[in-house]
């Protein structure tokens, strides 16, 4: 599975989730999984609050972080595929605004 260059992510949104400090907490009612979220990937959760592509997610990341995009480019990478197989977060292919 790989991520589509005109994707855009958002997380599932009927998944119940509990912050706690600086990390999340989300449970699959499906699957009865339990996952825990790390700060970073928690912050990458609350931005996925609404739908956002990995170009977007790596420059607000870039910025807050104050790192070079290349140096977190695969860890996102990673983190949304992760997230993607675990059911956490969909990807839809973005909707071209030109008229055909």
């Amino acid at each position: 599975m790989g991520i589509a260059a005109n994707a855009s992510f958002r997380r599932t949104s009927s998944l119940p989730f509990q912050k706690m400090d600086e990390e999340v907490l989300v449970v699959d009612p499906r699957t009865r999984a339990v996952h825990l979220l790390n700060p970073t990937a928690t912050r990458i959760w609350e931005l996925l609050d609404s739908a956002h592509t990995e170009s977007q997610l790596l420059a607000i990341l870039a910025d807050e972080f104050d790192a070079p995009v290349d140096d977190i480019r695969g860890d996102l990478k990673t983190l949304l595929l992760d997230l993607e197989a675990k059911g956490l977060i969909g990807g839809d292919p973005i909707q071209s605004d030109v008229a055909r």
